[in-house]
């Protein structure tokens, strides 16, 4: 903590000695909100990391990106609404824009033109690189005691996924199950295996047995709406024995969660739903509150620092990202205790956070059967009260830096557009570290 408080102070003593006295000679009139905002911006650095423009480009000069990068800084430090109104502040302040860097009014591109490069930078993954070096830079060597773990509602203006529903898979079973009414019983070929064999409770669906296979009955389903009184029993039992006869035959697949202990991060993310559809939480109130857009899964250490975030579905439950999170933030960072709510009380988030060696504090959830949850042991339950760091974050990206104002659509450019903020209270809570 010590060599990381003396970066700090060395960053800090270039800014005041050097950057804010070149822009007083620049006839730069520095308010407050501007001196903060040139310190973040400083700290950022976020032109050095976009790429320059082709020299063999065909077509019109472009913009310089690397002005645009630092104006949607800006935009999500002033928390402006909209492109277009953030643009007409531009136009009429003349200090803002000089620090931006474009010298006059000519040189701030068309509200068109923001909406392109919010798309590029979106493709080259922009901030998520930032982000990436900035953690390395300054929290690299140094020893995280919490890191929390949660999500926040995103809404969006864009119309919600229209999901069709999936085919039934019908299996061997099911297909000869779907016979017409006047087909008869018939004799279906399965192999024989040892389970089935010494199974007592799928004795009644064997009529022969020899050496490699035999040969099953399998009761066709009525097709035609059966008479009341006569398919109470018989249906149910027909439906019991199919049931169990496909079970049998038919492997079971690993859930997302055991799949994710051994599977890439990367890979683990590619396969969540990252379109915009409905979403569902319970308030702390216990009342459900449903919205349209995205979910916005961040990972915060201690001292309100965000280390890694990740938007996708609202539908998308919580659970199911924490564990590809988990391992990237691990190869920037060391961290020692994994705070979460009970959204993410699961085995295997247990397991995948005691094999990278963290100790993991969640809370527990009543499961069925249980009159109460269970509770925390005390010291536990007082090293919880830590989590409410990543509360804190939500409220504050969503107050403070255009995270409640979300205009641009698809998962790309949201994601992007949130990154910005993101960034801004990564820098920020970091320099309130020497002040």
């Amino acid at each position: 903590m010590s060599l990381l408080l003396n970066r700090l102070s060395s960053f800090w003593s270039r800014v005041n000695g050097r950057l804010f006295p070149a822009l007083e000679d620049a006839n730069v009139e520095m308010t407050p909100k501007l001196y903060k905002f040139v310190a973040l911006l400083e700290f950022l650095q976020i032109e050095l990391f976009v790429p320059h423009p082709s020299s063999y480009q065909v077509g019109a000069k472009p913009h310089a990106r690397r002005c645009l990068a630092r104006a949607f800084v800006a935009k999500a430090f002033y928390n402006a609404p909209a492109t277009k109104s953030f643009r007409d502040r531009l136009l009429h302040d003349n200090d803002l824009r000089k620090v931006i860097g474009w010298a006059c009014r000519g040189d701030v591109p068309s509200e068109s033109t923001f909406s392109r490069a919010v798309a590029w930078f979106a493709d080259i993954g922009l901030t998520n690189g930032v982000l990436e070096a900035q953690i390395k830079v300054w929290l690299g060597d140094t020893i995280i005691r919490d890191v929390a773990t949660d999500s926040t509602a995103i809404e969006a203006r864009e119309k919600p996924l229209t999901r069709a529903k999936p085919k039934t898979d019908t299996s061997l079973v099911e297909t000869a199950s779907l016979m017409s009414d006047d087909c008869a019983a018939e004799k279906v070929l399965i192999p024989l295996t040892d389970s089935v064999r010494e199974s007592p409770a799928d004795a009644s669906l064997i009529d022969t047995v020899s050496s490699d296979v035999e040969l099953v009955t399998i009761a066709p389903l009525v097709a035609t709406k059966p008479d009341k009184a006569t398919t109470s029993k018989k249906s149910a039992k027909t439906a019991a024995k199919n049931k169990a006869l496909a079970q049998l035959y038919t492997p079971t697949e690993m859930t997302r969660l055991d799949r994710q202990i051994d599977q890439l991060p990367e890979m683990a993310l590619f396969e969540l739903s990252t379109a915009c559809d409905v979403g569902c939480q319970t308030n702390s109130k216990g009342n459900k509150d449903y919205w349209i857009g995205y979910k916005f899964h961040v990972r915060v250490a201690e001292g309100n620092l965000p280390l890694f975030a990740v938007t996708t579905s609202a539908s998308v439950h919580d659970s199911q990202v924490t564990i590809p999170m988990m391992k990237i933030t691990d190869r920037s960072v060391t961290s020692l205790y994994e705070l979460e709510d009970r959204g993410y009380d699961a085995f295997y988030i247990r397991k995948a956070a005691e094999l990278s060696g963290h100790i993991p504090i969640i809370d527990f959830i009543r499961r069925r059967g249980q009159e109460r949850a269970r509770e925390l042991e005390p010291d536990r339950a007082e090293h919880y009260k830590s989590r409410t760091v990543v509360e804190r974050f939500n409220a504050r990206l969503k107050d403070e830096f255009g995270g409640e104002m979300v205009r641009v659509r698809g998962n790309r450019k949201v994601h992007t557009h949130l990154m910005f903020g993101l960034l801004l209270i990564f820098a920020d809570q970091l320099l309130r570290l020497i002040q």
